[in-house]
Protein backbone atom coordinates (compact mmCIF):
# COMPACT_ATOMS: atom_id res chain seq x y z
CA UNK A 1 0.00 0.00 0.00
CA UNK A 2 3.04 2.15 0.97
CA UNK A 3 4.22 1.57 -2.55
CA UNK A 4 1.06 3.28 -4.37
CA UNK A 5 1.38 5.91 -2.23
CA UNK A 6 4.57 6.68 -3.23
CA UNK A 7 4.03 6.40 -6.73
CA UNK A 8 0.93 8.96 -6.53
CA UNK A 9 2.99 11.71 -4.27
CA UNK A 10 5.88 10.89 -7.20
CA UNK A 11 3.29 11.67 -10.01
CA UNK A 12 1.96 14.57 -8.52
CA UNK A 13 5.40 16.00 -8.13
CA UNK A 14 6.55 15.19 -11.60
CA UNK A 15 5.64 18.55 -13.12
CA UNK A 16 6.88 20.55 -10.64
CA UNK A 17 10.35 18.45 -10.39
CA UNK A 18 10.40 19.10 -14.18
CA UNK A 19 9.59 22.57 -14.11
CA UNK A 20 11.90 23.69 -11.56
CA UNK A 21 14.87 21.55 -13.18
CA UNK A 22 14.18 23.62 -16.31
CA UNK A 23 14.17 26.96 -14.39
CA UNK A 24 17.59 25.74 -12.49
CA UNK A 25 18.84 25.22 -16.05
CA UNK A 26 17.09 28.10 -17.61
CA UNK A 27 18.70 30.54 -14.38
CA UNK A 28 21.66 30.57 -16.90
CA UNK A 29 19.58 33.07 -19.29
CA UNK A 30 18.73 35.36 -16.70
CA UNK A 31 14.76 34.79 -17.80
CA UNK A 32 12.35 33.72 -14.91
CA UNK A 33 8.83 33.89 -15.94
CA UNK A 34 5.79 33.42 -13.01
CA UNK A 35 5.47 29.69 -11.49
CA UNK A 36 2.28 28.29 -13.01
CA UNK A 37 0.80 26.33 -9.97
CA UNK A 38 -1.95 25.66 -11.39
CA UNK A 39 -1.30 24.02 -14.35
CA UNK A 40 1.67 22.27 -12.43
CA UNK A 41 -0.70 20.53 -9.99
CA UNK A 42 -3.84 20.32 -12.33
CA UNK A 43 -1.08 18.24 -14.90
CA UNK A 44 -0.06 16.25 -11.78
CA UNK A 45 -2.97 15.25 -10.66
CA UNK A 46 -3.91 14.04 -14.34
CA UNK A 47 -1.23 12.10 -13.87
CA UNK A 48 -1.93 10.44 -10.87
CA UNK A 49 -5.53 9.88 -11.22
CA UNK A 50 -4.35 8.52 -14.99
CA UNK A 51 -2.33 6.11 -13.04
CA UNK A 52 -4.85 4.95 -10.32
CA UNK A 53 -7.28 3.99 -13.35
CA UNK A 54 -4.07 2.12 -14.89
CA UNK A 55 -3.57 0.29 -12.02
CA UNK A 56 -7.11 -0.65 -11.30
CA UNK A 57 -8.02 -1.69 -15.13
CA UNK A 58 -4.75 -3.07 -15.77
CA UNK A 59 -3.66 -4.85 -12.88
CA UNK A 60 -6.26 -6.52 -11.16
CA UNK A 61 -6.21 -10.45 -10.37
CA UNK A 62 -8.05 -13.31 -12.11
CA UNK A 63 -11.68 -12.71 -10.49
CA UNK A 64 -12.86 -15.98 -8.99
CA UNK A 65 -10.89 -18.67 -7.59
CA UNK A 66 -8.68 -19.55 -4.46
CA UNK A 67 -5.92 -17.44 -3.61
CA UNK A 68 -2.85 -19.55 -2.29
CA UNK A 69 -0.28 -17.40 0.12
CA UNK A 70 3.41 -17.60 -0.27
CA UNK A 71 4.95 -20.02 1.34
CA UNK A 72 8.33 -21.51 2.03
CA UNK A 73 9.56 -24.60 0.29
CA UNK A 74 12.59 -26.32 0.32
CA UNK A 75 14.36 -23.07 1.49
CA UNK A 76 12.68 -20.73 -1.66
CA UNK A 77 10.22 -18.31 -1.28
CA UNK A 78 7.00 -19.36 -3.81
CA UNK A 79 5.08 -16.25 -4.25
CA UNK A 80 1.24 -15.97 -3.86
CA UNK A 81 -1.14 -17.19 -6.72
CA UNK A 82 -4.52 -17.60 -7.95
CA UNK A 83 -5.75 -21.05 -8.17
Amino acid sequence: MSRLLLLQLLLIALPFIVYFAAMWIGRRTGAQPAVPWFALLSSGLALSLAAAVTMALGFGGESGGDYVAATVKDGTVVPGHFK
